[in-house]
């Protein structure tokens, strides 16, 4: 039996659910990282995906980060641990001016709890539809 391209896990992190994958978000293992956040918004308003584990991502990661990105209020999900290669593709695609990325699990836990205590106006279609 071939082992999965993806495994996730959602774990809290104070008040901040955290979705850690391991592996490579390439292909069809896209939905599994979906899934996760999925399930991680419905733990918090504010979701951690910890990419420190991930050792390569395509166009169908990117679609599920676009995707959840596009689904939240702006700044509620937090990205870190991204390895050179995913900063480069972020940096190519624009990527990087349009996800809230950090270095450190240590930094979007600040950045989340900031936004929690001073959040911003949230737009009109800013209601989570997954």
């Amino acid at each position: 039996m071939k082992a999965p391209l993806l495994e996730t896990e959602v774990r809290m992190q104070g008040e901040f659910p955290v979705v850690d994958a391991r592996g490579e978000v390439i292909g069809d293992s896209g939905p599994i990282l979906k899934q996760a956040i999925r399930e991680a918004t419905n733990r918090g308003t504010q979701v951690l995906v910890n990419l420190c584990d991930v050792a390569a991502m395509d166009s169908a990661g990117l679609g599920v980060l676009i995707e959840a990105s596009n689904r939240f209020c702006p700044g509620t999900m937090h990205i870190f641990g991204c390895n050179s290669r995913i900063l480069r593709l972020f940096d190519i695609t624009g990527l990087a001016k349009v996800f809230d990325v950090h270095m450190s699990e240590e930094e979007a836990l600040a950045h989340a709890r900031e936004t929690v205590e001073k959040p911003a106006p949230p737009p009109a279609a800013c209601v989570p539809v997954w």
